[in-house]
C-alpha cells in the first residue's frame, strides 16, 4: 500500500494528463508486493502548454486534473474518482476510504519535509538543467523549425494560469521552479499543516520542555498530541482516547523516556472535494513524531544460541533450539511490554507475554520454539517465542524500547569463537553490565562454560586449565618396545 501511495502521489504531483492512463502499468516483483511505474510520457506533464500540442491540461498546477479539455472532453486522469475516459477502478474505491486518504495526506506531509522541500526539488531542476544544458544548442540546430525556447506571454484559453516566458533556456528552467512551486503551494493549501517540535528528539535531560507548536493554524483548530506513541487519530478519523489536546502551543515537561505523535485539526476543514477532486476531506495534518531519551533502559542481552548442535535424534531442524537471554541489569523492575526486536529476529513484548516484568538482576528467555527448547532445557521460564531466526553466519541484532528508544544493537560474528558455531556452545556476555558499545565486539563475549550454554541463569565463571607438560618421547622403537609420550 505505501507503494501505491507514492506512486499516486508522484502521479498527482507531476500532473501529467496521461501518467495513469497509457503511462503506467502494474507489476509485481517475485516474493513482493503489487506496484505501479514506470512513469513517462512526461512531454505532457509540469507546465507543458498547448501552444504546440493543442493539449493544455498538464498547463495549471493550482488544479488535481486538466481545467481544459483535450479534443473537449478529456480533462486527463481523475487521479481520485472513476471518470468516463479512464474508469480507475482501483485508486477510485480506495480514495473513498478516509483512513487511506489520511496515509496519503501523512505521507505527502513526510515526503514535503524531505525529498519533496521546495529545496530539494530546486535542486533536482538545476542538477539535471545544468546536466542537459550544454546540449541544447546541439538540439535546436538538429531538428529543423524547434525553437529554442518559449516566447512571451502564455496562457490556457479559460484564463487559469499565465506566465510570461522571456524565450531563453534559463527561462524555462525558471519557469519549471515556478510551476512546481505553485504545484507544492497547491497541495499544501488542501490540508492542515503539521505542528513542529522544538526538539528532534534524542537524548534529554529530566525535566526538558518540549513545545510543539502549530504555526498558521486556522481558527477553530485543536491541537492534539499524545506520549506513548499512539496515534492521536483513532481509526476512521475520530480523536483517540489516549490523545491529550492544546488550543495554540503545547509546553510538555519529560521526566521520562517517551514518544511524542501530534496532529492538528480542525473539523470546519475542508479541502477541495467534489467533479474531478477528491472524494474526501480529512480535518486531520499529517504526524510529526519524535522520542526523547531520559535514559537508556538497562536491558541487556547475555546470551545467544545462534547456531545449537544438532539433536541426536527427533527433529532434525537445529534451529528450533535457538534461544536469547535478556537480563535487567538495572536496580528497579522493568516492565517489558513495548520492547521490540527491529533486526536480527521479530518479536514485541505484550501484556499477554509469559513473563511481563523483570526484578533487578532477573533474567529472561526468548526461544525460536518453546516445545524443541523444553525438551532439551526442561523447566527454564521462555517468555515468549520469536519469529525468525538468528542468522548462522551472524547478523545484526537491535532491540528498542517501549518509546521506541534505542536500547541495544550490535553485530555477532561467528568467526570470534568457532565454538560457538554449531558445536553446542553458546556466546556469554563477559560483562553483563557492561557499556552497550561493547556489545560489537569479540571481547565482550566469550564462549558458555559449558555445552548447551545457560538459558534463564548466570552463565559460571570459565574454570581454569591445568597447565599439560609433555615431558617425554619415545619414538622409532623395537618390539617388543612402542612408542610413547609422557605428559
Amino acid at each position: 500500500m505505501d507503494a501505491w501511495i507514492d506512486h499516486s502521489i508522484l502521479n498527482t504531483f507531476t500532473l501529467s494528463a496521461d501518467a495513469l492512463r497509457i503511462s503506467a502499468y502494474y507489476f509485481k516483483n517475485r516474493g513482493g508486493k503489487i506496484e505501479m511505474g514506470p512513469l513517462w510520457d512526461f512531454d505532457r506533464a509540469m507546465g507543458t502548454d498547448g501552444a504546440y500540442s493543442g493539449d493544455w491540461r498538464p498547463w495549471n498546477p493550482r488544479a488535481w486534473i486538466g481545467n481544459d479539455g483535450y479534443g473537449g472532453s478529456d480533462y486527463g486522469t481523475d487521479f481520485f474518482n472513476p471518470a468516463p475516459v479512464f474508469q480507475n477502478p482501483w485508486y477510485g474505491r480506495l480514495f473513498t476510504d478516509i483512513d487511506f486518504w489520511q496515509r496519503w495526506i501523512d505521507r505527502y506531509q513526510e515526503l514535503r519535509a524531505g525529498a519533496f522541500s521546495s529545496n530539494s526539488i530546486f535542486g533536482l531542476v538545476d542538477f539535471f538543467g545544468n546536466e542537459v544544458s550544454t546540449g541544447h544548442s546541439r538540439e535546436v540546430a538538429k531538428w529543423s523549425g524547434l525553437t529554442s525556447a518559449r516566447s512571451g506571454q502564455v496562457t490556457d484559453p479559460n484564463g487559469f494560469y499565465t506566465h510570461t516566458f522571456p524565450g531563453t533556456y534559463a527561462g524555462e528552467i525558471a519557469f519549471q521552479k515556478r510551476w512546481l512551486g505553485d504545484r507544492l503551494n497547491f497541495m499544501d493549501t488542501n490540508f492542515l499543516a503539521r505542528p513542529t517540535f522544538n526538539s528532534a528528539g534524542g537524548s534529554i535531560t529530566q525535566g526538558f520542555i518540549l513545545r510543539i507548536n502549530a504555526p498558521a493554524m486556522p481558527s477553530g483548530s485543536t491541537l492534539y498530541y499524545t506520549l506513548d506513541g499512539t496515534d492521536p487519530r483513532a481509526f476512521g478519523g475520530a480523536v483517540s482516547p489516549s490523545a491529550l489536546s492544546a488550543s495554540g502551543t503545547a509546553s510538555i515537561p519529560l521526566n521520562a523516556n517517551a514518544r511524542v505523535t501530534a496532529r492538528a485539526y480542525n473539523a470546519a476543514h475542508q479541502n477541495l472535494t467534489g467533479d474531478r477532486n477528491p472524494p474526501l476531506s480529512s480535518s486531520w495534518s499529517g504526524p510529526v513524531a519524535a522520542t526523547f531519551v531520559v535514559a537508556t533502559p538497562p536491558l541487556m542481552i547475555t546470551e545467544l544460541m545462534y547456531h545449537p548442535v544438532r539433536p541426536a535424534s527427533g527433529t532434525n531442524n537445529n534451529d528450533d533450539f535457538e534461544f536469547i537471554e535478556l537480563k535487567n541489569t538495572g536496580s528497579q523492575p522493568l516492565n517489558l511490554p513495548g520492547f521490540r526486536f527491529v533486526n536480527g529476529i521479530e518479536f514485541q513484548f505484550t501484556a499477554t507475554n509469559a513473563v511481563t516484568q523483570l526484578d533487578p538482576g532477573q533474567y529472561t528467555v526468548l526461544v525460536r520454539n518453546t516445545a524443541a527448547f523444553l525438551s532439551r532445557y526442561p523447566g527454564v521460564p521462555v517468555a515468549g517465542q520469536y519469529t525468525g531466526s538468528l542468522n548462522n553466519s551472524g547478523e545484526r541484532i537491535e532491540l528498542v524500547g517501549p518509546a521506541r528508544e534505542a536500547v541495544l544493537e550490535f553485530e555477532f560474528h561467528p568467526s570470534w569463537y568457532p565454538a560457538t558455531d554449531g558445536n553446542g556452545f553458546s556466546f556469554v556476555a563477559r560483562n553483563e553490565s557492561g557499556p552497550a558499545a561493547d556489545w560489537n565486539s569479540a571481547l565482550a563475549w566469550r564462549a558458555s562454560t559449558f555445552l548447551g550454554g545457560s538459558p534463564g541463569t548466570a552463565d559460571p565463571t570459565p574454570q581454569g586449565i591445568p597447565p599439560i607438560v609433555l615431558s617425554e618421547t619415545l619414538t622409532h622403537t623395537d618390539l617388543p618396545d612402542l612408542d610413547a609420550v609422557e605428559l
